[in-house]
């Protein structure tokens, strides 16, 4: 298997233990012990700032917050995903790309920029 298969499939089981299933410590043990996460508003980095960031957010904010990958591209270290958030705050939904570099076979940063999606929009028009 390539890395970059083995990336993808690394992030994509990180994506279900840590963000849908909301095993918080479980999924972070994917990451990096030095994982630096640049989405606006992250106050930590490595695992625990992770789990501390999100993990909180998910418990108060957005409890069924939900990612739903529609596009996996690998290249090397790095990972792009394609992918339709819900359960945000007052049942809206977004379409997110992440990035992901990975090092040493553990996910070891993060970027994304995302999208509203307007109720009188289809998402799957969008993705």
């Amino acid at each position: 298997m390539s890395n970059e298969d083995q990336h993808t499939r690394t992030l994509l089981e990180f994506y279900r233990v840590f963000y849908n299933e909301k095993r918080f410590d479980e999924g972070a043990g994917l990451l990096a012990e030095n994982f630096i996460n640049h989405h606006p508003g992250s106050r930590g980095t490595g695992r625990q700032g992770m789990i501390d960031d999100f993990g909180h957010a998910a418990r108060s904010i957005f409890p069924e917050f939900r990612i739903e990958t529609k596009r996996v591209i690998a290249e090397g270290a790095f990972v792009w995903t394609h992918s339709l958030i819900s359960g945000l705050p007052q049942g809206k939904r977004a379409i997110s790309v992440d990035i992901w570099r990975f090092e040493d076979g553990k996910l070891a940063e993060h970027w994304d920029v995302g999208q509203a999606v307007s109720p009188d929009q289809d998402p799957n028009a969008m993705l």
